[in-house]
């Protein structure tokens, strides 16, 4: 929110990130890959730690292995726990 004159007045700030729909391919839930390398390459520290608490199907910690990231990820379905460490092996 703007509390001063931006370009076109008070409001919000519209985000002109350009990013494709999840394919939902690993979860039911699952965001965008794109927009978790974007934010998460702008928002942390190379070395840093990235802690997901509903894991879903694994697309933040396959961005933060992507992005030289740690990672802590919780989630109470097993199946999306297997199906995280499944993709995060597949990587090596």
């Amino acid at each position: 929110y703007v509390k001063r004159a931006y370009p076109s007045g008070r409001g919000f700030l519209r985000d002109s990130v350009k990013i494709k729909q999840p394919e939902k391919k690993y979860h039911e839930w699952e965001q965008s890959f794109d927009f978790c390398l974007y934010y998460m390459s702008r928002l942390c520290s190379r070395g840093g730690t990235i802690f997901d608490p509903y894991v879903g199907g694994g697309t933040t910690a396959i961005a933060s292995k992507i992005l030289g990231l740690n990672f802590i990820g919780i989630d109470n379905d097993e199946n999306a726990l297997s199906t995280t460490v499944k993709r995060l092996e597949e990587m090596v």
